[in-house]
């Protein structure tokens, strides 16, 4: 039987403050929530409206280029003006804020604390990638970052390895353009040639052409500048896991690797052996894998309630 709340907590979508709120914002978002706080309150509800500018986003870093002013005061100019519009509208907000404000960066870090404290959180560079590479090849020091353990404080879930690859650092502060080398100079990949080699290679493996090992070797010649790695190396002889272990270190950090294990059919052994092998071995750390489950993802609630289809297309199997 349901219970009613002691508190209705309402909110809407935060603004943007790269501009003003229009008419088309006020119709569909804020009225709505506004009449529903207020019915809420007229029923003697304990109501708490509550909502705030946005003030982070590259919309604010490129209005404030446009403008020709800082991003600090773009956010204050339109914070201003957005405020005052929800004021002469009546929207009936009980706290309007900014993601700016002091409250909003400490709780915000609270509930990040919190989760990251209780372990929830795993996100690790393992040394069994790092060992994965071949000695002499560029990747590794380009992919992974493995720092004097004196150069930073380690977290209880630290590996001694962390993610390198398109990490803007202090050493090419100076070398670069733009106010944010993650959204100036670090250009969106969708796709690199390299992964159309080595599906290209895979392809032709599966298939018995002959340019398998020629474009798996051009990745190799890249990445150690020269051909002292070609295929077949060090006794390999299995071309199909040759191009499977190259995508592993090629792509590491992009977020190909599950994806490839998934569709190999690899997933399941390979969490069973990164759990196995692992040097921390208590269950904070342990990632585990269902078959016939984690092979994909559950569909949002919210997507199968807003198409009517939670009871016609149901969830993925498992969730």
């Amino acid at each position: 039987m349901s219970q009613d709340p002691k508190r209705y907590t309402i909110t809407a979508a935060l603004p943007y403050t790269n501009g003003p709120v229009h008419i088309g914002h006020l119709a569909g978002v804020y009225i709505p929530a506004d009449i529903y706080a207020r019915f809420q309150r007229m029923q003697g509800k304990d109501v708490a409206f509550v909502c705030g500018s946005d003030e982070h986003g590259v919309p604010i870093t490129l209005k404030a280029k446009k403008e020709g002013i800082t991003p600090q005061q773009v956010v204050d100019k339109y914070n201003s003006i957005i405020k005052q519009s929800f004021e002469d509208f009546g929207i009936s907000f009980d706290n309007y804020s900014r993601t700016t404000s002091k409250i909003h960066h400490d709780t915000a870090s609270e509930f990040f604390k919190k989760l990251h404290s209780e372990g929830k959180f795993i996100e690790q560079v393992t040394q069994q990638l790092y060992d994965a590479y071949a000695v002499g090849d560029q990747r590794r020091d380009i992919t992974i970052l493995k720092p004097s353990v004196t150069s930073y404080s380690p977290s209880r879930e630290n590996t001694g390895y962390f993610t390198r690859k398109y990490l803007p650092t202090q050493e090419n502060e100076s070398n670069r353009n733009g106010s944010d080398p993650l959204n100036y100079d670090n250009n969106y990949r969708s796709i690199r040639y390299s992964d159309v080699l080595l599906m290209a290679a895979e392809a032709a493996a599966q298939s018995g052409g002959a340019n398998a090992i020629s474009y798996l070797n051009q990745v190799r010649n890249r990445a150690f500048g020269n051909n002292s790695h070609d295929y077949p190396y060090n006794g390999e002889s299995d071309l199909l896991a040759a191009i499977a272990d190259e995508r592993r270190i090629e792509f590491a950090g992009e977020g190909h690797r599950f994806f490839d294990l998934v569709r190999t059919g690899k997933a399941k052994a390979a969490f069973d052996n990164y759990n196995a092998t692992r040097p921390d071995q208590t269950a904070e750390t342990a990632v585990n894998f269902d078959e016939n489950k984690n092979e994909i993802f559950p569909i949002p609630l919210v997507e199968l309630e807003l198409a009517n289809a939670l009871s016609t297309w149901g969830q993925n199997p498992g969730y």
